[in-house]
Formats: C-alpha cells, structure tokens, sequence
C-alpha cells in the first residue's frame, strides 16, 4: 500500500464522514422544518379555540345580562362595568381625534361619515347640543354713568 493509497483511504472517510456530517444535518433541518410547523398549526388552533371560548361567552353575556343569576352574577356584573369604561373612553378618544364609532358594529369612522365601510350601516348625524345663550342686562346705574 502506497502513499497514495493511504491518501485516498483518508480522503475516503473524510468524505464519509461528511457527508454522514451532512445528512444529519439534512434531517435535523427537516425535523426543525417539521417542529415548527407543527408548533405554528398549534398556536393557530389554540387562538381559533379561545376566539370560540371569547364568541360563546359573548353570546351568553348577550343572553343573560339583562338577568344574571347564579356563578356567573359577578361576571356579567363586571364585563357591564368595563363594556361602560370602554364605551366612555372610546368617546372621549373620539373627541380628541375628530372620529366617531358605529352604532351598529361598532367600527371607528371619520366623523362627517355617511356610511360605515365595515358593515355598510348608514350613519345618522349626531345631534348638535343646543346651547342657551345667557341674556346680560345692563343695569340703569351704569347706562346712566355712561351718558
């Protein structure tokens, strides 16, 4: 066995080794490809879930608030209190941003809106509040000073 012999049998299995090297890498990649994937579906399922759990709990909420009763008293009790907070700081929002809301869905309009573009509700214009002006008498005393 020559020099050369010996030089291919290193070249040999450095090669083996390799490529043993790069088709574990290859797998590993694909089970990480893999893993990932899997882990995204999952997450995407979980949110779907919790958007079923939150849609049923809202539709119950629709249902009994006007009538709570039992385990879900205080519940109900508190999502009125932070439905009226929400409600009070999105018009407040809306002053400050010269913006208005659907009274349908619910959707953030610009304020001259005739029509929501989310679900296509026409839009009433909001009553203007009608101010009393103050009627200021000049007593006679001081149009008799001014003469």
């Amino acid at each position: 066995m020559g020099f050369l012999d010996s030089v291919k049998g290193i070249a040999d299995k450095v090669t083996d080794k390799v490529g043993s090297g790069v088709s574990s890498a290859v797998d590993g990649s694909k089970k990480l490809n893999e893993k990932f994937k899997l882990k995204n579906e999952l997450k995407a399922e979980e949110n779907e879930m919790l958007k079923a759990f939150a849609e049923i709990g809202k539709k119950f909420y629709e249902a009994n608030s006007a009538n709570p009763s039992g385990d879900y008293v205080e519940l109900i009790n508190a999502v009125t209190e932070k439905k009226t907070k929400v409600e009070a700081l999105k018009e407040k929002l809306s002053v400050l941003e010269d913006k208005t809301f659907c009274p349908k869905c619910n959707a953030e309009l610009e304020k001259n809106a005739k029509f929501c573009a989310k679900c296509g509700a026409k839009i009433e214009a909001a009553p203007v509040p009608e101010v009393e002006a103050e009627v200021v008498e000049e007593s006679e005393e001081k149009s008799e000073s001014n003469e």
